[in-house]
């Protein structure tokens, strides 16, 4: 009879079990090989599953009633990042009461527009309040992978629950208007925006899934706008975005309170090519694929592997990192999934699967998605809801591509588009990428002329009825002019196979040589290549009539960032290893780095020779210290009647630095508005740059350049400006001169400067590199905050590089300042004093430090002063040095105010009387001041303790007539314990320092 219950427990246990975890779709491993891009060829699903065990075993832990949290850096601590994270992790894993117990965990914490506060303490309390956008972005996307894996009939309807986050984040993370995505619920927008943060593939997912696909393709289109301005508005190596940025791409004066002001691809920069892959590999998205590449090619190419890669990189690609960690290698790898070079993927999945970042949370947390994705586990779910909407077909049927057409003739263009899954609603042309024309439908059919002959790229763009877009393969058309010289050989740069680079190291063998883009011959060197490079067309032989003058005419575009400075163009023999066998005639030209093409004509005289080979020799100024590319167009070699004749004379462009005026002043750290017009009498003018002192620090397109400009170091700064013309002339502009003057007023009689402000005056250094993982510095309502990052080094060095102090030797200096110590961390002393130069772990040299022992910690200011005294005459930095007991297990916020350095005067206008207290010592703290001079109306006094900390301040008005009487002082209620004390008397002509003993 005790077996029918046992039964009967059994099949209630197993109902259990299957309310709480429903039957996978997707178990994993999936192992799935994505329609877009490369898959690492030596890719393994248990290299995840290592990683992710590691994951949960070291960061995931319970809280009650089923929740779950990731913990932090600060692992006390959880923040929505990881929650989201994790949320990811576990809906690909399978694992659905842990992403149950983490999606709780969330709402538990959710602020009053349904986002999770981003950090919490441990199970309970919100610490950072309102939602981190990227967080809430994942575990949106999350859901979205939960109701495709376990259905949504169980205890969370996941459809619905992602449903309603997408509308939140439309609402609350969108910026109204713009289509930019803010940082959080409560901050940001055009103003302030984190490229990083960007998830063009979700935002794909979450049109169709909300059947609000316009929408969000514009919110997706917008996020490559942002971060293509990015990178060409600070001239950006590779695909290295900055942290923070304005719509416009530029650097956000609202990032100042980040690290490095935003300006760095940083930590958080670095997730960036792992979301913009994710778009390629789900959507074969254009704008994706260019984007990885271009990282990826900065990896391969520009820094030679995987293996060198450091944590933190400036825009221009110099490195300042130190640490190789799954961040940013992963991120890279990712990217090498659109770079077309399998075996650069290969290795950098070798690297990062090989990284041991087993008990750091942001480096571990990422390697496990980064490999997940890797090894096609992060995939688009398509089954079980909304379908994946395909893109449409289109392509241009007429005319075929590089069919030749005379200037004026109508060229009739014909193209047409399909869509498997719905319709296509409309049809653009682009010529040379400006839209001509436009079709509703399906199909295009338009008559376009040009009387401008030249080579012409034609495109057709499709659009379906739920958002989708998609391109056709360009046609190539060539419209030339039947009156121009003929016998012409002409689109030379096609094949690129007939192209081959030479030059006496051999670069050829390095990495430098040609390839086809759109058509034209793309010119590759490599970073620290020789100085020149010839390119040969070795396959294409021109047969010349001996003797004959030939015009060799070409477009050419050359790299922004490491333009050729000449170009030569040259009749040679047949190609040796390191460049012409021999050289018929040649000539040269000088270049200038123009925005897009340029067209160039040369004349050459054909050699006794018939047969010949055209070859170009491009020329930098150095070695370039970054792979450059270079492209040409329309290369073709005419016969003419004698020489041409010259062209008319290019007339420079005119350029003038209209405000401000030669030899104005501007304050320490104000804004000077820079506007500089140039005009060109026989053309126009196509970029202007400004100088100072001799370093380029702004540039435009066109002949007005407006600039703000601010310096934090007095002294005489000359400005110029300079302008360039559409026919390669430039000019420079009269210099004018601006003075920057330090207007700061001293504090008090004697003192040297005002040293709080401005934050970036002040850098943090210590020997665990903490300055690039969240310590730092920033302004704090008139104080200097000094922040210092959970589990950091026991200490940190905070010194004002931007104001040096002027010491002279044997001199005494009181340097006295307020500190307000962190309430739950504060440090336990401070050391002072002065150093030299910093290097990468603080100061370069020590010169004099006076240790302050800080006591209990308070919640407001309190005064210390220490005196110092200078060994030589000399210029040095101001330092504190903050000590811990211990790593600091949680953040550390201390406030400087009011830090002045003042000279104590060794010689007085007047010899100082003979000042002197009784009793001396003191019971009750009531002490008489004798000796006042009778010239004296007021003093002022200050008592301080024995370790220097100002314990009370004021002063006292003397009767006249009084002839050296006295002053009475009740000090008891700040002389409480027993010991010695410093009373100073102080006047404009007198100062007096005693020691009190209290008993």
């Amino acid at each position: 009879m005790r077996f029918l219950p046992l039964i009967t427990q059994l099949l209630v246990l197993m109902c259990l079990l299957n309310i709480q975890t429903q039957a996978q779709n997707f178990p994993f491993p999936q192992n799935k090989v994505y329609a877009y891009g490369l898959k690492p060829q030596n890719a393994s699903a248990q290299d995840a599953q290592k990683a992710y065990n590691t994951w949960k075993t070291n960061f995931l832990t319970p809280c009650a009633n089923g929740r779950y949290r990731v913990k932090f850096d600060n692992p006390s601590q959880t923040v929505s990042e990881g929650i989201a994270y994790g949320m990811l992790l576990t809906a690909y894993a399978g694992e659905q009461t842990i992403f149950d117990g983490l999606w709780k965990y969330y709402l538990d914490h959710a602020n009053g527009n349904g986002f999770m506060n981003w950090r919490i303490e441990g199970c309970s309390n919100a610490s950072g309040f309102n939602g981190a956008t990227d967080g809430d972005l994942d575990a949106t996307m999350a859901l979205i992978v939960a109701h495709y894996q376990w259905g949504s009939q169980g205890a969370i309807d996941y459809q619905k629950a992602a449903k309603d986050h997408i509308a939140r984040i439309k609402q609350h993370e969108v910026e109204a208007g713009s289509f930019v995505l803010k940082p959080g619920d409560a901050f940001g927008g055009s103003g302030l925006t984190n490229p990083s943060y960007f998830s063009p593939a979700y935002y794909r997912v979450f049109g169709q899934f909300s059947n609000d696909q316009s929408y969000w393709n514009q919110v997706a289109a917008k996020s490559y706008e942002v971060i293509t301005k990015n990178l060409s508005v600070n001239s950006a190596a590779g695909g290295l975005v900055s942290d923070w940025c304005s719509a416009n791409g530029s650097h956000s004066s609202q990032a100042g309170g980040y690290f490095s002001g935003g300006r760095r691809y940083h930590y958080d920069a670095a997730r960036t090519p792992w979301r913009i892959a994710t778009d390629y590999i789900w959507f074969g998205t254009a704008e994706a694929a260019a984007y990885c590449k271009k990282a990826s090619d900065f990896v391969r190419v520009q820094l030679g592997g995987s293996s060198n890669i450091k944590d933190g990189y400036y825009q221009n690609g110099s490195v300042y990192g130190q640490y190789h960690n799954s961040t940013f290698v992963g991120a890279f790898a990712n990217a090498a999934i659109a770079g077309e070079q399998q075996a650069h993927l290969d290795a950098s999945y070798t690297d990062l699967a090989n990284l041991n970042d087993d008990f750091s949370y942001f480096n571990q947390s990422l390697k496990t998605l980064y490999l997940f994705q890797l090894t096609g586990n992060f995939f688009l779910p398509t089954s079980g809801g909304t379908p994946v909407n395909q893109k449409p077909q289109v392509t241009i049927s007429s005319p075929t591509n590089l069919a030749s057409f005379e200037i004026n003739q109508v060229i009739n263009i014909t193209a047409s588009a399909t869509d498997i899954d719905g319709e296509v609603v409309k049809i653009e042309l682009l010529v040379d990428g400006q839209k001509v024309a436009e079709s509703a439908g399906s199909s295009l059919s338009y008559g376009w002329q040009t009387s401008a002959p030249g080579a012409y790229t034609l495109v057709a763009k499709a659009y379906d009825n739920d958002g989708a877009q998609n391109t056709s393969t360009s046609v190539t058309v060539d419209v030339f002019d039947p009156a121009a010289p003929q016998n012409c050989e002409s689109n030379l740069e096609r094949p690129a196979s007939n192209w081959v680079v030479r030059n006496a190291w051999a670069d050829q063998n390095n990495q430098s040589g040609v390839s086809n883009e759109d058509n034209h011959l793309k010119v590759s060197h490599r970073m620290w290549g020789q100085d020149y490079l010839w390119v040969i067309n070795q396959q294409k032989a021109l047969q010349l009539t001996p003797n004959q003058v030939y015009q060799v005419s070409f477009d050419l575009k050359v790299d922004p960032s490491r333009p050729i400075t000449s170009i030569e163009a040259a009749f040679v023999s047949n190609v040796s290893w390191n460049g012409p066998q021999q050289i018929y005639e040649s000539v040269s030209s000088t270049v200038t780095n123009n925005d897009g093409f340029k067209t160039y004509t040369l004349t050459l005289k054909a050699p006794a020779s018939s047969q010949v080979l055209l070859a170009f020799k491009l020329g930098w100024n150095g070695q370039p210290s970054a792979v450059t590319h270079q492209w040409f167009k329309q290369i073709q070699v005419c016969s003419s009647n004698g020489t041409p004749p010259p062209p008319p004379t290019n007339e420079k462009p005119q350029v003038t630095i209209t405000t401000p005026a030669n030899a104005a002043n501007v304050a320490l750290n104000e804004t000077l508005n820079i506007e500089v017009n140039a005009s060109d009498s026989d053309g126009q003018v196509v970029k202007t740059e400004l100088y100072v002192n001799d370093q380029k620090v702004a540039e435009t397109n066109g002949g007005t350049l407006k600039y703000e400009w601010t310096n934090n170091t007095a002294g005489s700064y000359t400005f110029k400006a300079k302008a360039y013309d559409n026919q390669n002339a430039d000019n420079t502009s009269a210099s004018i001169t601006i003075n920057v003057v330090d207007n700061t007023p001293p504090p008090t009689p004697g003192c040297q400067a005002q040293l709080v402000l401005p934050a970036s005056n002040w850098v943090v250094r210590n020997g665990w590199n903490d300055q690039s993982n969240q310590s730092g510095t920033s302004s704090d309502a008139g104080s200097l905050k000094v922040g210092h990052r959970a589990w950091g080094q026991n200490f940190l060095w905070v010194i004002n590089t931007g104001k040096p102090v002027q010491l002279t030797a044997n001199q005494t200096y009181e340097l006295s300042f307020e500190l307000k110590k962190s309430e739950t961390m504060a440090p336990k002393s401070i050391e002072v004093g002065w150093v030299s130069d910093i290097i990468w772990n603080g100061p370069k040299q020590i010169h004099k430090l006076t240790v302050v022992e800080l006591g209990t910690s308070s919640n407001s200011f309190q005064k210390y002063s220490v005196r110092l005294t200078a060994s030589a005459n000399t210029t040095a930095l101001l330092g504190f040095k903050f000590n811990w007991t211990g790593q600091p297990p949680m953040a550390s916020n201390n406030y400087l105010k009011n830090i002045q350095l003042c000279s104590q005067d060794q010689e007085k206008r007047h010899r100082s009387p003979k000042i002197s207290t009784y009793p001396n010592p003191t019971t009750n703290g009531v002490v008489q001041v004798k000796g006042i001079p009778e010239n004296l109306h007021s003093v002022t006094y200050v008592l301080r303790d024995n370790q220097g900390k100002i314990l009370t301040s004021g002063s006292k008005t003397i009767d006249k007539g009084k002839s050296f009487g006295l002053l009475q002082f009740d000090l008891n209620n700040w002389m409480k314990n027993p010991g010695s004390y410093l009373l100073e008397i102080r006047s404009n002509q007198y100062r007096k320092m005693m020691t009190i003993l209290k008993r």
